[in-house]
């Protein structure tokens, strides 16, 4: 039987992105990294995944996709998607296998991200460039 999980903001501090990557392979860019601090709200293996991103002033996030659905739920500053500026309450909502990018407002950005599972996939933009070409 499941059990019901509360998060507490006020007990759990943001970790410099950098920190959980640190020994760890990945492909998000080290400037991202270094710019970027999260902390996981809720997550299991196969189960919904609820995580906030903090980036700093102008973080940009290089054009990428996940594997899963998301939605990013802006809760301070702004977040930018070429012309589209989201501030404080906007949403959006990206596919999986969609390539996207974004950039962090002038006084950075907080956000929401869910995910419907538990998704640590990065895929840069080469890399989702030569998947779909050998598809075809």
């Amino acid at each position: 039987m499941e059990t019901v999980r509360f998060f507490d903001a006020t007990n759990q501090e943001f970790t410099p992105l950098v920190d959980v990557f640190s020994g760890r392979d990945t492909k998000i860019p080290e400037v991202e990294l270094a710019s970027t601090s999260v902390r996981v709200h809720h997550s299991s293996e196969g189960g919904l995944q609820l995580f906030e991103l903090q980036l700093d002033p102008g973080t940009r996030g290089e054009s990428h996709a996940h594997i899963e659905d998301e939605i990013i739920v802006v809760v301070d500053g702004e977040l930018r998607f070429g012309a589209h500026v989201l501030g404080v309450g906007s949403s959006v909502m990206v596919p999986g296998g969609t390539l996207y990018g974004f950039v962090a407002g002038p006084e950075g950005c907080r956000f929401l991200n869910f995910r419907p599972r538990a998704d640590g996939s990065y895929i840069p933009r080469a890399e989702f460039a030569d998947q779909n070409r050998k598809r075809y």
